[in-house]
């Protein structure tokens, strides 16, 4: 009988297994938590997956400006950044009148030999994209654009 009292004794004293017991109640809190933050999360998730799906559906993508193939020549003043940048704006504000009358008074200046006339063929140039990215149509614009630039380079090489 003494074996059996000093038996449990000794078990009842042993700490060893303490350790397991804590790394699995701490595991199962963990995982238990994970559960409970991705029920939650799950459902604003799955509604904005379902939004951007509706929006990536709803959006034309288009291979070229409904004005046409029409490419200005190289930057002769302005960078190509500028360029964009200027374009990007007045496309933006949508203002079809300003841009033909920027468009129009920057052809004029250069067909005139302005002495910046690569800084107006450029901004003739950002009008003309402007104006082709807001539908309109830039034809007499861009043979004019096309004639004053030729000129350009013959007499500037």
């Amino acid at each position: 009988m003494k074996d059996i009292k000093n038996s449990t004794a000794v078990f009842l004293a042993e700490e060893s297994g303490a350790v397991t017991v804590d790394w699995v109640v701490l595991t199962a809190a963990t995982v238990g938590l994970g559960l409970a933050v991705m029920a939650v999360v799950s459902a604003g998730v799955e509604d904005l997956s379902g939004d951007v799906n509706t929006q990536l559906a709803s959006t034309e993508v288009t291979a070229s400006f409904s004005g046409g193939e029409w490419e200005a020549g190289a930057r002769l003043d302005w960078s190509d950044q500028d360029f964009d940048d200027m374009v990007d704006i007045w496309a933006t504000v949508g203002d079809v009148d300003n841009s033909l009358f920027g468009a129009n008074e920057a052809l004029g200046l250069a067909e005139a030999g302005a002495p910046d006339s690569d800084h107006q063929l450029d901004a003739a140039a950002a009008h003309i994209t402007a104006l082709n990215r807001m539908g309109e149509d830039t034809t007499d614009l861009q043979d004019r654009y096309d004639a004053a630039y030729a000129d350009y380079v013959a007499n500037n090489s």
